[in-house]
């Protein structure tokens, strides 16, 4: 039995769902049993709890030999690295009491360089929290996620546009969420060895006039790209809901990817499960279809 955390989100979704495919026997974590369902219905048994919880998250974990985790940030809390280092400090605890074998936590690319973004540096307190468990682990450090891009579906529709707070030209690392989920599964599968990591990076980074000009291409529609001020891109984020300080949080890695401090091994992880990276196109033309864009 392996236990998936956050199951119903982006990466989380698509390891169990893979998992299952696989024949393999799942069990996820979800806050209703709404959210739960179309998982339940693909066979996982689903344990009704929350990440704050310890108890709850030991309920999930028992009897499961490897777990698949993750700290969601909670972008409608000022206190949201706060929140993220409790569910560490949870996960960590649990496990000490817990006979599992090996996990694999979702972490982020430069976790461990002191990047000054608030939500990657968290990531290497809650590495540390699983770590002294002293269960097998691997972290997986992916960048940028290629369907981050959803994000751009309402300005296109409206304006024809694409707009981030990043000069056009500036290459952004970017992964999809598949391939870090295809990366968790192969090393659920596999097994722990001891602590290992791996970056999650696409081998060709993309400016956003390249992203403009392929769903350009892909919906035959003639967008232009149109750069924000970090105010205009807080004020965007705002809108959609973030806390003001999430959003400030946020620009600091628009910042730092203007400044080429984003970045790592862009070939292990594929060479070491064996797999092809997906390209953006395939991400936008999926994206594209099923959002009617």
């Amino acid at each position: 039995m392996i236990a998936v955390f956050g199951a119903t989100g982006k990466v989380g979704g698509k390891v169990a769902a893979m998992l299952l495919e696989s024949g393999v026997p799942v069990r996820v974590m979800a806050r209703s049993p709404e959210n739960a369902a179309p998982l339940k219905t693909g066979g996982a048994e689903v344990v009704i709890g929350l990440l704050q919880n310890g108890d709850d998250i030991k309920t999930t974990l028992d009897g499961c030999d490897s777990a698949f985790l993750m700290t969601p940030m909670n972008r409608n809390s000022d206190n949201y690295i706060e929140e993220e280092l409790a569910i560490g400090r949870n996960y960590g605890a649990a496990l000490k009491d817990m006979d599992v074998g090996h996990v694999v936590y979702l972490s982020v690319i430069n976790a461990r360089d002191n990047t000054g973004i608030p939500f990657f540096d968290s990531k290497a307190e809650v590495e540390d929290s699983i770590a002294r468990s002293g269960i097998d682990t691997t972290f997986l450090r992916p960048t940028y996620f290629m369907e981050n891009l959803y994000q751009q579906v309402p300005i296109i529709q409206q304006f024809d546009m694409i707009s981030l707070p990043i000069p056009g030209d500036v290459p952004v690392p970017m992964v999809a969420t598949e391939d870090v989920a295809y990366a968790a599964v192969k090393s659920l599968l596999r097994g722990g060895r001891a602590s290992e990591a791996y970056d999650l990076i696409a081998p060709k980074d993309y400016n956003m006039l390249e992203v403009t000009d392929i769903f350009s291409r892909i919906i035959g529609r003639n967008l232009r790209y149109s750069e924000e001020t970090h105010e205009q891109g807080e004020q965007r984020m705002i809108q959609a809901g973030m806390t003001s300080v999430a959003a400030r949080d946020y620009m600091k890695m628009f910042d730092a990817i203007l400044e080429g401090r984003i970045g790592g091994d862009r070939n292990r992880v594929y060479e070491e499960f064996n797999f092809n990276p997906t390209p953006l196109e395939t991400v936008i033309d999926t994206m594209t279809r099923v959002l009617a864009v």
